[in-house]
């Protein structure tokens, strides 16, 4: 069994977190920055809705991170080997 510290952990979990939540927002934000540029209705909603998602995967995996956080708190980071 390899032992890391608590910090070495919640750093890992916030450096993922931040990588994958960092570029949904990028990828959200650059569809609503090419949004305004013109063109339909049907093709703004299409790209509001888009960007929307991005937004909300972005969310979840915020919510993710404060989970896996708690868990490493509590000691139950390994708690899933077990089954």
């Amino acid at each position: 069994m390899q032992k890391t510290t608590k910090g070495k952990k919640r750093l890992g979990a916030a450096l993922s977190a931040l990588a994958v939540g960092g570029f949904m927002v990028l990828m959200a934000v650059c569809m609503l920055t090419d949004c305004f540029g013109g063109g339909t209705a049907g093709e703004t909603v299409a790209i509001l809705v888009a960007a929307g998602m991005f937004f909300l995967v972005a969310g979840g995996v915020v919510l993710a991170l404060v989970q896996r956080w708690r868990e490493i708190e509590r000691g139950e980071e390994d708690e899933a080997r077990k089954y």
